[in-house]
């Protein structure tokens, strides 16, 4: 019987609708930790009678600064953020019930060229990735794909602002980076820092909605993405933190009236011809559903969570761009690698390291085995050094070889892991039991996350 996948459950945060303050999302987390409280529109003298007879001390408001006298046209506008917007996809290839290796694409979300070889997006686009591997899935690969064109470029990091937090999208600044390995030929102008758009002023947005693509799909190298473009009004400006006033130094998110859906996370804000917010106008979960039978791909569901529009003002990319130029960040590797392999040492049973040191020297050569149950066809050779630690390859009919490593103990317990995660996606495989002063070894398989569902292992010292 071949391996079969794992049961996905790629929790990958991605796209737009975010969930308002002191509301959860579908986790059940509060977006807001804190109760709106009142604030005090002024300072004030108390007399000795006990009244409040001190003049209101005005707060500054809010002016829109930062952009050009003149702007370019809307069409102008479009067409620069249309030429500088990538559709962002994770690539997971597997085996289908043939035997023959398959590949899916799944669209994680927006991203836009903010440098010659940098992508900005938002948080929880990037931490799709992150999720994905916590969850125990190995994608293949991170591309984006230029609108309008189709070029493919391959993603090789994911650098996410220190100050965000997963699930708090609206009071923390929801901005991310995406390295890339080839050029990036048009970028986009960031506004200030300390830029504002004013209330009623026209934004545009540019980006990859959900539903256009649930019709209309993209797929890298096959398809040409267009990228959608949307218009609409700054309606609200916002802190992060809602019982203060808003003003220059406490403004961090735009809400507005383009009509974006799921997808459109990460896209640009525009005014007047400059970056001015990066779009993450809500909280939709993408989950990787099992497949209906072995042998084809897992499904794809999104489930919005609300359907309100904003945007990350863009002093918040600042940020972050200017702590990558001083190499502050390092952020992760793409693809990352899937759930962590058992511990090598202590682990169940005894087995992994048994607590460190190196193995017995009388352990030292090479094992072959097998699972020894008739529902699996599977067998196992590996080689434990003078150190105990362990090399080899395992063999399933129908999917080929997979790579082992581990650690032996001295009492001569072991535990091995294989490679299926990073090769194909599937479950880790654990070997682990114990070998006797005899060279014969007894133990269980299983499967990450399916100990309950163990197999008996025998083998014995080759030769």
């Amino acid at each position: 019987m071949s391996r079969t996948p794992s049961r996905l459950a790629i929790v990958c945060a991605t796209v737009l609708a975010l969930v308002l303050a002191a509301c959860g999302d579908d986790d059940g987390e509060q977006v807001s930790s804190a109760p709106p409280t009142s604030v005090a529109a002024a300072d004030a003298a108390e007399d000795g009678g006990g009244n409040l007879d001190a003049e209101p001390v005005s707060t500054p408001a809010l002016v829109a600064q930062g952009f050009p006298a003149t702007c370019p046209s809307e069409s102008e506008t479009f067409a620069r953020m249309n030429d500088a917007a990538y559709q962002v996809f994770a690539v997971f290839d597997f085996v289908d019930e043939s035997g023959q290796m398959r590949r899916l694409t799944n669209f994680i979300g927006t991203a836009w060229a903010v440098r010659d070889r940098v992508l900005a997006t938002n948080g929880h686009v990037a931490g799709a990735f992150e999720e994905s591997a916590a969850q125990g899935v190995q994608l293949s690969l991170a591309v984006a794909v230029q609108a309008g064109t189709g070029e493919i470029v391959r993603l090789l990091r994911g650098i996410v602002h220190p100050d965000y937090t997963a699930g708090f999208v609206l009071n923390t600044p929801d901005v991310a980076l995406f390295t890339t390995q080839e050029v990036l030929p048009a970028t986009l102008e960031l506004a200030p820092p300390d830029s504002v758009v004013d209330l009623g002023d026209e934004i545009q947005i540019v980006g990859f909605p959900g539903d256009v693509d649930t019709f209309i799909p993209s797929a890298p190298g096959q398809t040409v993405p267009q990228a959608t473009s949307l218009s609409g009004t700054i309606s609200a400006r916002r802190s992060h933190d809602p019982t203060v006033v808003v003003d220059i130094d406490t403004l961090d998110v735009y809400q507005h009236q383009a009509p974006t859906t799921p997808g459109t996370s990460g896209s640009a804000m525009a005014h007047c011809g400059l970056v001015a917010g990066v779009n993450n106008a809500g909280t939709v979960k993408q989950f990787f559903t099992p497949p209906a039978q072995e042998g084809q791909p897992p499904g794809v569901e999104r489930q919005a969570a609300a359907a309100n529009n904003f945007s990350v003002h863009v002093r918040h990319l600042h940020e972050l761009l200017e702590l990558f130029d001083d190499r502050a960040l390092q952020g992760y590797e793409l693809p990352l690698p899937a759930a962590t392999p058992p511990p090598q040492s202590g682990g169940a049973g005894g087995a992994g390291g048994g607590g460190g040191g190196t193995a017995s020297a009388s352990l030292a050569g090479t094992y072959d085995g097998a699972i020894v149950s008739g529902e699996l066809n599977n067998s196992f050779r590996f080689t434990i050094a003078d150190d105990g630690s362990i090399t080899g390859t395992s063999t399933w009919p129908a999917t080929g070889e997979f790579t082992l490593t581990g650690q032996a103990a001295q009492d001569g317990s072991f535990q091995i892991t294989d490679d299926a995660p990073e090769r194909l996606g599937y479950r880790r495989g654990v070997y682990e039991g114990r070998i006797d002063a005899a060279g014969a070894l007894a133990g269980v398989y299983y499967e990450q996350g399916q100990e309950q569902s163990s197999f008996p292992i025998g083998g014995q010292r080759a030769g």
